[in-house]
């Protein structure tokens, strides 16, 4: 475990997602007290964000990279899956764009209000993690079909070939890939879920639940969040 940690923070996405759950653990202890322990740990929670916000300057490029690969998705089956995979490409790049208007604000770089852009930018990612959500459900859907396909085709290859044959472990080690992928979406549910208690939270505004978890709260969530963001691009051994 410990190598493959040492595998994680060795590259720029990992110590981002190792930050991102020492922000919320920060967040959860220093609460919404005013005792200087409390104050000490909201410090470092607002640091490590500061940090997260800052290197993201630089992801414009990569997340342009990955938008180009995908293009208009010609490899994806499904059109609704296809359309919401353009969207929410559209909605990250976009993101990264109101993010650095934000950033550039407050830095005085640019003379205008930060405040719009901030609220923006959490209303995209709230839309995303919805977007994010549907999209899991419907590949859900589609991975439990083709589960109840693969053992029917098991059951007809094991009455004609018997329990060992080289089609019957392709169809297992398929079976296999498939429950991997399953419990993947159903993490990944679990992981939207979780952040978008926050985002709505985080929305000024005082739409649906908007304002009404504390510090502690939010920082519960985003541990939630964070740990099945860990556990799912864990490094193999």
């Amino acid at each position: 475990m410990a190598l493959q940690l040492v595998k994680m923070m060795e590259t720029y996405r990992g110590r981002d997602r190792v930050m991102r759950l020492g922000t919320y653990i920060c967040m959860l202890v220093g609460g919404s007290g005013h005792s200087p322990i409390n104050t000490k740990f909201s410090i470092v929670s607002g640091e490590l964000n500061a940090c997260r916000t800052t290197l993201r300057l630089f992801d414009d490029l990569a997340m342009l990279a990955v938008n180009m690969r995908y293009g208009l998705g010609k490899k994806e089956k499904n059109p609704v899956l296809r359309g919401l995979d353009i969207f929410t490409n559209l909605l990250y790049q976009s993101y990264y764009v109101v993010e650095h208007i934000a950033w550039f604000s407050d830095k005085k770089l640019l003379k205008r209000s930060s405040a719009p852009y901030w609220a923006a930018g959490v209303a995209m990612w709230a839309v995303s993690l919805v977007a994010e959500m549907i999209k899991a459900a419907l590949r859900l859907v589609q991975n439990r079909k083709n589960q109840v396909d693969l053992r029917k085709r098991l059951c007809l290859d094991q009455e004609e070939y018997g329990s060992v044959s080289e089609q019957n472990e392709e169809i297992r080690k398929e079976l296999r890939k498939l429950r991997a992928e399953e419990m993947d979406k159903f993490l990944l549910i679990i992981q939207s879920c979780a952040d978008l208690l926050n985002a709505v939270n985080w929305t000024p505004g005082g739409y649906l639940w908007s304002g009404r978890f504390s510090s502690a709260q939010s920082g519960i969530f985003g541990i939630v969040s964070s740990i099945m963001l860990l556990y799912r691009n864990w490094p193999s051994e």
